[in-house]
């Protein structure tokens, strides 16, 4: 298995954070992600498995860097899958923050 260099991970963090300020989650793919970080793809699945995945990596860090308020996640009303990530992200952000 190939090594992932050590600035990857924030740059797609970063990719991902920028591509969903002005898109919603439903829209959001690895392949995009990827592609707005300048990373392979096969990185971005190793780093993070799924959309998902890439979200609770965004709150985590955004948890830790104490800017929570600051992540902005647009969820289209009535996409099953994406439920459990609207879930995540509500047990986290304050009300109207989402």
């Amino acid at each position: 298995m190939a090594r992932i260099r050590g600035t990857a991970r924030a740059d797609i963090l970063a990719a991902a954070r920028r591509l969903l300020e002005t898109a919603p989650f439903d829209d959001l793919t690895l392949g995009r992600v990827a592609e707005e970080a300048k990373a392979s793809r096969q990185s971005v699945y190793r780093l993070f498995g799924s959309r998902h995945g890439l979200l609770l990596a965004l709150v985590a860090t955004s948890l830790l860097a104490q800017d929570l308020p600051g992540l902005k996640v647009t969820f289209v009303a009535g996409d099953k899958t994406d439920r459990r990530s609207e879930r995540l992200l509500a047990l986290y952000a304050p009300a109207g923050r989402r």
